[in-house]
This record gives C-alpha cells, sequence and structure tokens, in this order.
C-alpha cells in the first residue's frame, strides 16, 4: 500500500508521462515546468461539472508547461490545455487558483479541453 506521499509521486509521473505522450515521446523532462498545489474545490466533481457530493474536496491542481503551453491536471486527471500567459495572468489575479471548471477555461481563446488519450495513444 502506498502512503500519501508515493500516491503524490505516482500521480505526477503520470501526468508527466500523459503530457509527454500529448506533445512527443522524446520530450525531455528537462523541457517542462511543473507547478503544483492543493486546490479546494465545492464538489467532488472537482472541476470537471457534472454528479459530484456537496462538500468541500481538496484535490492536488498540477500545471505542465512546456513552452508557452499549459497543460492542467485536476487531481492527476487532464482537465485544458491553453497559453501559458493566459494561465499565467489568472494566477496573477487569483494566486493558486486554476479556473474553477475547465469549460470556463476554454472561454479564453486557444483554450480547449484535454480528454484522456486512449491505451497506446
Amino acid at each position: 500500500m502506498l502512503g500519501t506521499k508515493g500516491l503524490r509521486v505516482e500521480m505526477l509521473e503520470g501526468v508527466l508521462a500523459d503530457v509527454r505522450q500529448r506533445l512527443a515521446p522524446d520530450v525531455h523532462v528537462d523541457d517542462l515546468a511543473v507547478y503544483a498545489w492543493p486546490q479546494t474545490w465545492s464538489s467532488t466533481a472537482l472541476g470537471f461539472g457534472g454528479m459530484g457530493g456537496q462538500a468541500l474536496t481538496v484535490a492536488p491542481t498540477t500545471v505542465v508547461v512546456h513552452e508557452n503551453t499549459a497543460f492542467v491536471y485536476f487531481a492527476g486527471r487532464p482537465a485544458y490545455r491553453c497559453a501559458w500567459t493566459l494561465l499565467r495572468e489568472t494566477l496573477a489575479t487569483r494566486p493558486w487558483h486554476a479556473p474553477a471548471r475547465r469549460e470556463a477555461a476554454i472561454m479564453d481563446p486557444g483554450c480547449e479541453i484535454l480528454e484522456p488519450l486512449t491505451a497506446g495513444a
């Protein structure tokens, strides 16, 4: 059984592997910048919308930046990608809070929802 720290490392490894698949498998980890913080959500659905219990839920938000593209993950699940400059502006006004819903993120030009990759993609 993994402890909390082991789960965080495992989740981060999964996020990095997902980003590398979306970019190119030969992108080196040293070419990525990683930001992560605990974010409080008003629902167990996190920022994904849909069915979720109405309970304050803390889950990690992870942002991986490659060049000017930011990939945003909630609890290790792909949420959206957008220009790093846009996300950085949001974080400057609301430190350590990514847009609360991924649907809201795509209102900005240059943002799009990330769907989970299928096996072998």
